[in-house]
């Protein structure tokens, strides 16, 4: 892995500690999530945009519409971070249970779309109102898995117990389709969109199955509904071994999500 490279520092005002200050690319790049740091990740290496002193960070995700800002998830507390200015914001999500696992932003930063360890719902949180929204379908567990559009018009969202996978039209406001696939029984383990492509996403399930998806074949007026909509898959692409574990799944893949700049081309690890 590349040296971590440190963001350039504030010129501290008197009695008050130096606000770190960095931006993101405006090329392509990765968030890299662990309970003490959140880093980006590009063609110049590792650089450091956020330290929790309490080493205590769930979630990460950064914000869509190019504002520099970096929600973090920290149990029910969800700090914004100005990553350019180094300022923060506070947000306690009141009414929900349980430890805030995944996070996803609205297509214009909004809005906050979350899961947590005990909801069977997605949920979804209003930045400008300060408020709980009404949540989506309900899943039969807590979802595992949850991936949105870069339009935010789709929400995908899956749990482990049974396997379930939904895809939602958050535009349209219809009632989300079960997803019944046919590459794999096992539970999903994780879900991506392509970049430039919003219609398109992959599913990577617990066996080490990789598949693509279109949605317009799911939700379209002459769709097949939640039995068709794939566009190919690779049966054991990742073999689970049972070392590798998100929560209490073991899992062959961890990651998955398509290049930009291709229309079919991914990676997964």
């Amino acid at each position: 892995m590349p040296p971590i490279r440190v963001a350039q520092q504030a010129r501290p005002a008197p009695a008050e500690p130096p606000a770190q200050r960095f931006a993101f690319p405006k090329d392509h790049h990765l968030v890299v999530t662990t309970q003490q740091n959140v880093l980006s990740w590009d063609a110049r290496g590792l650089t450091r945009a956020f330290t929790s002193g309490s080493g205590g960070i769930h979630a990460a995700k950064e914000a869509k519409d190019g504002s520099n800002l970096l929600a973090i998830a920290d149990s029910q507390v969800v700090l914004l971070h100005d990553t350019n200015r180094g300022m923060e914001k506070s947000y306690r999500l009141k009414g929900t249970d349980g430890q805030i696992r995944l996070l996803e932003y609205s297509d214009d930063s909004k809005s906050l779309f979350f899961t947590t360890t005990l909801q069977n719902a997605v949920q979804s949180y209003s930045l400008r109102r300060s408020c709980l929204l009404e949540p989506a379908h309900t899943h039969p567990s807590p979802p595992t898995v949850l991936a949105t559009s870069n339009t935010s018009h789709l929400l995908l969202s899956a749990s482990e117990n049974p396997p379930t996978i939904y895809l939602q039209n958050l535009t349209l406001r219809t009632p989300p389709v079960l997803i019944q696939p046919r590459a794999s029984s096992s539970a999903a383990v994780t879900a991506s969109f392509h970049p430039e492509r919003p219609n398109v996403f992959l599913i990577a399930f617990k066996d080490g199955t990789l598949a693509a998806y279109d949605a317009t074949r799911i939700l379209g007026k002459s769709a097949r509904g939640g039995q068709g909509g794939e566009i190919g898959h690779f049966n054991d692409l990742h073999t689970s071994i049972g070392t590798v574990s998100i929560g209490s799944v073991a899992v062959g893949i961890t990651g998955a999500a398509f290049l930009p700049g291709h229309r079919s081309r991914a990676v997964s690890v």
